[in-house]
């Protein structure tokens, strides 16, 4: 939506972005304000929009634009009349823009004291579960290699010439097509064209000007969309692959989608589910698929139908969760609209009490009319945000996507892994035995198979192998920079640890 005739009241301006950000709407919504520079209203307007997106991003975006007109005009602070009044010179444009930013900057801090009391208090933090969160994000996370070797695929089928070096460490871009400039400008990625770019493929090689691609670098943004139009046109058949696991597999990967009653995308993940030749389902961390090469041996192979089932259990479970984080979510933003309806309902009716008090001769009839008037449009625009609310409380889960199907069978080089459904009552005896408590599953062939804590609330990434020299042959010691004084190797033989290594260790020997 483009504004080019802005309204000075920001109510107004929250009613046009309404109608067009509406429930259902699927597309990500842009709003453009058009603003003519260097004239006396300009420059209010200006001022005005960015103190409210200041306002915005520090309180959220529905807690401003509804109640910030009656709070200018409530101080005096008239926009429309004023600058007539300026612009015909009877009004100094300075002090009209003093006054509105007083007033919008107190009624900033009285709204971040509300926001404030809605706040946990910081004394009553869970420390050791965000501790366990954070442990959590870091072992479940893509290593950071795998941001660059996917741009390094996408930008070599999209004829981007790349300068690797000689170790494979780094990477250098000289210059992009014009197809691929204009790509990134219609995307809003920002990258620089009139200078070479470089970026670090080994974490020993990452500098202050050479960096490793994250998931929010620009570089990694522009290969999504690069890949995303194959993506959306390749209809991948089931295969069968040789792969480096301890046992057949058959492994399906499943995209689920969550949504709010507004249409809002909420969450969306990628579930890899696999199935033993027993029968028994097994939860596959995607790690598996960025570390050891796939070859296919054949493709077009009979689908197994049974995973759409257990597809549906694993993404009801997804939406459970997103459920009980919604809900915590929902009742903060609920209770704090409410009690900001409720100050500016008591500040009218205040106000409409002094104005009957000194009601005499109906000198203040029309003041008064005018606050009911008020009070009228303010019920109705706490009914219409306090109902958008409990829409965004509905959730529900998307058509479930399936993305691929392959049968994995074990390749010579075996990777040393097992699969922690065999082994946890095991590792959960040895943990126990040994002095450390909260023990933790993690999916099979992740970073890691199990945590434990130690006593002293030290975290122990564990991962258990029945061949240790295939593990540390086939392992990516690059994936565990920064935990690997904390990561112990077990290894199992007859049901039973012989020993324990710690992965640090291993790497000052090789």
């Amino acid at each position: 939506m483009i504004n080019y005739d802005i309204p000075w009241n920001p109510n107004r301006l929250e009613q046009r972005m309404g109608r067009i950000h509406r429930i259902g709407q699927k597309n990500e919504v842009f709003i453009f304000n058009l603003v003519a520079s260097n004239t006396r209203e300009g420059d209010v307007l200006i001022r005005l929009l960015e103190k409210m997106e200041q306002m915005r991003n520090d309180l959220g975006q529905d807690s401003v634009y509804d109640f910030i007109g009656e709070i200018l005009e409530e101080q005096g602070v008239d926009l429309a009349h004023l600058m007539e009044e300026a612009i015909s010179g009877r009004e100094n444009l300075d002090e009209i823009i003093a006054r509105m930013e007083k007033t919008l900057s107190e009624e900033h801090q009285r709204l971040l004291a509300l926001a404030q009391q809605e706040r946990m208090d910081e004394t009553s933090f869970d420390l050791p579960g965000m501790r366990r969160a954070y442990q959590e994000l870091s072992i479940n996370s893509l290593p950071m290699r795998v941001y660059g070797e996917f741009a390094i695929k996408q930008f070599e089928n999209t004829r981007i010439r790349l300068h690797i070096s000689n170790d494979q460490s780094t990477v250098r871009i000289d210059r992009f097509p014009k197809n691929i400039r204009e790509l990134a400008k219609k995307q809003r990625i920002f990258i620089k064209t009139d200078e070479s770019i470089r970026f670090a493929l080994k974490s020993y090689r990452e500098t202050e000007e050479i960096t490793l691609l994250q998931n929010d670098h620009p570089l990694y943004k522009l290969s999504l969309e690069l890949g995303a139009g194959e993506v959306q046109q390749v209809s991948i058949p089931v295969c069968r692959v040789r792969a480096s696991v301890s046992e057949p597999l058959t492994i399906e990967i499943n995209q689920v989608t969550i949504v709010d009653g507004t249409g809002r995308e909420l969450e969306q993940q990628l579930i890899l589910i696999g199935k033993r030749t027993s029968g028994e389902w097994v939860n596959i961390d995607p790690y598996l698929l960025f570390n050891g090469d796939f070859q296919i041996v054949e493709v077009n192979i009979p689908e197994d139908p049974s995973f759409k089932r257990e597809a549906i259990v694993q993404a009801r479970k997804i939406l459970h969760e997103v459920q009980m984080k919604r809900d915590n979510y929902v009742n903060k933003k609920s209770a704090y609209l409410r009690k900001s309806f409720e100050e500016q309902m008591n500040t009218l009716h205040e106000r409409l009490r002094q104005y009957q008090l000194n009601n005499f001769d109906n000198r203040n009839s029309a003041l008064i009319n005018q606050i009911y008037s008020q009070i009228e449009d303010l019920e109705e625009r706490s009914r219409e945000r306090l109902d958008e609310i409990e829409r965004e409380r509905s959730i529900q889960l998307q058509p479930i996507k399936r993305i691929a199907q392959l049968r994995l069978e074990p390749s010579e080089e075996n990777n040393g892994r097992v699969i922690p459904d065999d082994v946890v009552d095991l590792v959960k005896e040895y943990e126990y035995r040994n002095g450390r408590l909260n023990i933790r599953q993690q999916k099979a062939f992740g970073l890691i198979d199990f945590t434990s804590e130690s006593t002293n609330e030290e975290t122990r990434f564990i991962i258990v192998t029945n061949s240790l020299s295939d593990l540390l042959r086939n392992i990516n010691y690059e994936d565990y920079v920064g935990i690997d004084n904390s990561v112990f190797i077990y290894a199992v033989e007859n049901n039973e640890i012989k020993e324990e290594i710690q992965l640090e260790k291993t790497l000052r020997i090789l």
